[in-house]
């Protein structure tokens, strides 16, 4: 199910949620939530 989510998912895409989590990372409660979100990716999308 994950991997369908993932699976094919646009870069342009991928780059935004990677700027999401980037501005949820300021705030000290949305660090676990960076953790299950690159959890969830493939290892095609390291973390930045």
């Amino acid at each position: 199910m994950e991997e369908s989510l993932t699976h094919g998912m646009p870069l342009a895409v991928t780059h935004l949620l990677q700027h999401t989590l980037r501005s949820l990372c300021v705030h000290d409660n949305s660090q676990w939530v960076y953790a299950v979100f690159w959890r969830i990716l493939p290892r095609n999308y390291p973390p930045p």
